[in-house]
């Protein structure tokens, strides 16, 4: 089968490439954090500032959705200017933005601080992946992604645990407090050791593009809390549906007739990269949605403390940090295909046991188990798909590529999250009060068929699998770029 990657440039290795590695690793590990660590809080937010869990979860929601939002933009800013200086930027920004979210006073201000946490790390992933792309050979790549998942997954075991424990020992703030240090350290770090971009791209900048699709983004996130508010089928709801088509179609238009288009459409034109762009988007919804059901269950419904919760949910996390330096070299030997396969039947296994067979007396020790299963999943899909888009990637178009997929899979994971919240609180019935509030046979009746849903996303995710690059594609596509 004929790749539809483009060829570029050969690569040649940069001989401090895993001292960088070691820096992308401390940073993927803050900002992985920082989606997971505050999920253990929610109900002490919610307590402290007197709001909802549908309101309450929007300090997840929204530091995730402006951290994936921006980051085409940043990718295409990336390419013209450098991204080792938006990387250095946004990280001291974000270093000021937790700042501003551990003393906020209000929910209104941590609100505000917590999505300026989100932008200022949108450049973050982007850039590592441009990096990666080329500072690393494509025989090391798989390895270095690999590495780097591990980073992100250790991450996401000690968030939900540490903060557990943090929580136990001091205020809920102190979850976020923590990160400044970490963020001072890695700032030092990639100033030192990342290289100056020695290409970058002369492309006019698409003003009107950027503005318009990031309109889009932020409609269909305040769409979401609209419903949460008054409804699927009421009139503000419709209006702001109404109000996503016409900004949708004058994207479109804006796209098609300027010549450096924000977004070009023919991007999309390269059918493994938009399969694989597909496939990361659904399976992290999945992700996304364990990492909020299972901690608020194991919470409101178990009764289970932080701390204990923590531990319980980290099992997922667990299974990450064990296999994604050994997805990477499944991927590199194997190709995409097969091991998402695979992953994606752990995912349905899982899901569909906890909307049928999970109840509050359920043991933690299975509910760990289930969830390591369930990351061994994640792992065996998410990094080899990532893996391969470094190599189906145009090498001229690098980071603005990199970064549509990065926007696409963690927008899809931040709006399936708010999804998710809006749901729980519909089918539960505790509008804006706690979710303690609620009957227990109510409440776990509306987390089993949130599961279920996950079973069906799960199962879409396996649909888009199977058009991913085999063993021979993925071959084909590393001879392009060696």
């Amino acid at each position: 089968m004929a790749s539809d990657a483009p060829a570029s440039p050969a690569i040649q290795p940069y001989p401090q490439r895993w001292l960088i590695l070691a820096a992308i690793v401390l940073t993927t590990f803050l900002g992985t954090w920082d989606g997971s660590a505050p999920v253990v809080a929610l109900p002490a937010i919610t307590r402290q500032y007197g709001v909802g869990i549908d309101s309450a979860v929007w300090v997840l929601t929204l530091s995730s959705l402006l951290f994936a939002v921006p980051m085409a933009i940043f990718g295409k800013l990336g390419d013209m200017i450098g991204h080792k200086r938006i990387y250095l930027i946004a990280t001291l920004i974000y270093i000021l933005a937790a700042a501003g979210a551990g003393t906020a006073p209000t929910f209104g201000w941590l609100i505000f601080f917590r999505s300026l946490e989100g932008l200022a790390s949108a450049p973050w992933f982007t850039a590592a992946l441009a990096i990666f792309a080329t500072t690393f050979a494509p025989n090391e790549r798989g390895r270095a992604m690999g590495i780097m998942g591990a980073g992100a997954s250790l991450a996401w075991a000690s968030g939900p645990l540490l903060g557990g424990l943090l929580l136990q020992a001091f205020d809920w703030q102190a979850i976020i407090l923590v990160e400044i240090p970490v963020a001072i350290l890695s700032l030092a770090m990639a100033w030192w050791l990342i290289p100056e971009d020695s290409h970058k791209t002369q492309e006019q900048f698409d003003l009107a593009g950027a503005a318009t699709f990031t309109g889009l983004a932020l409609v269909l996130m305040f769409g979401l809390r609209i419903v949460s508010d008054s409804g699927w089928a009421s009139l503000p709801t419709l209006a702001a549906g109404g109000a996503f088509v016409v900004i949708l179609a004058l994207f479109i238009l804006i796209e098609r007739r300027h010549v450096a288009p924000f977004i070009p459409l023919n991007l999309f034109a390269n059918r493994r990269y938009t399969v694989a762009t597909l496939f990361s988007a659904t399976q992290i919804v999945t992700q996304f949605a364990m990492m909020f059901l299972v901690p608020l269950y194991l919470l409101e419904v178990a009764g289970l403390d932080p701390a204990a919760s923590g531990l319980i949910v980290a099992g997922l996390s667990v299974a990450r940090i064990i296999f994604e330096p050994v997805a990477g070299r499944i991927a590199e030997l194997r190709g995409c295909r097969l091991p998402s396969t695979v992953g994606i039947g752990m995912i349905i296994a899982v899901a569909a046991g906890f909307a049928f067979v999970l109840a509050p007396t359920t043991p933690g020790g299975i509910i760990f188990t289930a969830l390591f299963v369930f990351g061994v999943g994640i792992v065996l899909g998410r990094t080899p798909v990532f893996l391969a888009v470094t190599h189906l990637a145009d090498r001229e178009r690098l980071g603005l590529a990199l970064g549509v997929f990065s926007m696409l899979t963690f927008a899809g994971g931040a709006l399936g999250q708010t999804f998710f919240g809006v749901l729980l609180q519909t089918l539960s019935g505790s509008g804006s009060a706690p979710l303690a509030t609620v009957p227990e046979p109510e409440l776990v009746l509306a987390f089993s068929i949130c599961f279920a849903l996950v079973v069906g996303l799960a199962a879409l995710a396996g649909v888009f699998a199977q058009d991913l690059p085999g063993r021979k594609m993925m071959n084909d596509v590393v001879a392009i770029h060696s």
